[in-house]
């Protein structure tokens, strides 16, 4: 009976143990593992820059400018108000953003091979070598905006732009579609054109068209 007695009692010692001494302490209390949180907002989305660029604002985290800088960018200054125009809109980059620049007349020629930050000293070297430019042979845009498009791609911007400035073009209809069927990341193609020549116009609206993009004359 003492026996017996001795073990209800421990039985009924344990059972009392969480009442008796409480629950147990929090850092036993794991939970299950959770994602780590990004201390440093890595995953917020930086926001867009928006630069002038003739009388208009243009926003994008990266930007690539196709340049025409044959003869007929010679008329009336166009060349000389475009290097105005671009002056402004690269001072006007955030280091966080992206740039290229790709110049054409009867071939073309890039800046640099491959994007590059808006850092101070790379502004700089963009605007002097536009600053360079000399306006002089034929205006033929395909080989040029391909270029400019395939650069782009080497870009790690979200929201880049593509602006392609031009006075007068030789290209026809059929090299619209090779440009848009170089673009496979469907980045935008903007245009602004410095003359008003109707058959430009309708071209480069088209190919605006076929990649989410706008087109403007220039406003004397």
């Amino acid at each position: 009976m003492i026996l017996i007695a001795i073990s209800i009692a421990a039985l009924i010692a344990i059972a009392m143990r969480g009442s008796l001494l409480g629950p147990l302490p929090a850092a036993e209390l794991r939970p299950l593992d959770l994602p780590a949180h990004d201390a440093d907002g890595d995953d917020e989305t930086a926001p867009l820059a928006a630069i002038p660029f003739y009388g208009e604002a243009i926003e994008g985290d990266a930007f690539f400018w196709c340049l025409d800088r044959s003869c007929s960018m010679g008329w009336d200054g166009d060349l000389d108000r475009l290097k105005l125009e671009l002056r402004a809109a690269i001072e006007a980059l955030p280091e966080r953003c992206e740039l290229g620049l790709v110049a054409f007349a009867g071939g073309f020629e890039a800046w640099k091979p491959a994007p590059v930050a808006a850092t101070p000293e790379n502004r700089a070297a963009a605007i002097a070598w536009v600053d360079a430019l000399r306006a002089e042979g034929g205006s033929i845009l395909e080989r040029a905006a391909v270029a400019t498009v395939q650069l782009s791609r080497l870009s790690a911007g979200a929201r880049k732009r593509i602006i392609i400035v031009t006075g007068h073009l030789q290209d026809r209809s059929e090299a619209l579609a090779r440009i848009t069927g170089a673009n496979l990341e469907s980045t935008p193609i903007d245009g602004i054109l410095t003359e008003p020549f109707l058959e430009e116009m309708s071209l480069l609206e088209k190919l605006a068209a076929m990649n989410g993009g706008v087109v403007r004359g220039v406003e004397e």
